[in-house]
């Protein structure tokens, strides 16, 4: 996760020490509160306005959500705005989706994550389709067998997605 040059310049040298520490517990997914108490009992603290400007710079990262969610259905996502996966992945783009719905017998919930993973940039509905499709064609597989889920109560929310330009 890398902080802007310019936000890096303003900093108070104080900050600017405990940035890779900031890092790290943000990737641990510490609260603020967590981490601001870990630096203080390390003998480096800041105003909380830059404690928090600098906490939500790191978390760029998971702004896409926020992102994705935005972009209409039949228009595809810019990749400059998209984070880059965390580890390798064999495709350049990968969209996460959640599967929700009601069993047939018991009308139990449930809820179920597909990774779309492609070479190319897909709209929203592209893959959502991608993922129903592989959702029902092997429900039985992801569902371990618990009850399988109606196809008419399926509701479906696209997550999370990456971008990695040095895929093949």
């Amino acid at each position: 996760m890398a902080v802007v040059a310019a936000l890096l310049e303003g900093l108070v040298p104080g900050a600017r020490i405990a940035l890779p520490f900031i890092e790290r517990m943000v990737a641990e997914g510490l609260s603020t509160t967590v981490i601001q108490e870990t630096l203080r009992a390390a003998g480096t603290s800041f105003r909380r306005t830059d404690f928090l400007e600098l906490v939500r710079a790191v978390r760029e990262v998971n702004l896409s959500r926020d992102y994705l969610k935005s972009v209409p259905k039949k228009f595809l996502p810019n990749p400059a705005r998209l984070p880059k996966p965390v580890g390798t992945t064999l495709r350049k783009f990968s969209f996460r989706v959640t599967i929700r719905g009601q069993g047939g017998v018991t009308g139990a919930a449930g809820e179920q994550h597909i990774t779309v993973s492609s070479s190319v940039n897909l709209s929203r509905s592209a893959v959502e389709e991608r993922a129903l499709s592989l959702f029902l064609a092997q429900q039985q597989k992801y569902r371990g067998g618990e009850e399988e889920l109606e196809p008419d109560t399926i509701e479906l929310e696209t997550g999370a997605a990456t971008y990695n330009p040095d895929a093949p």
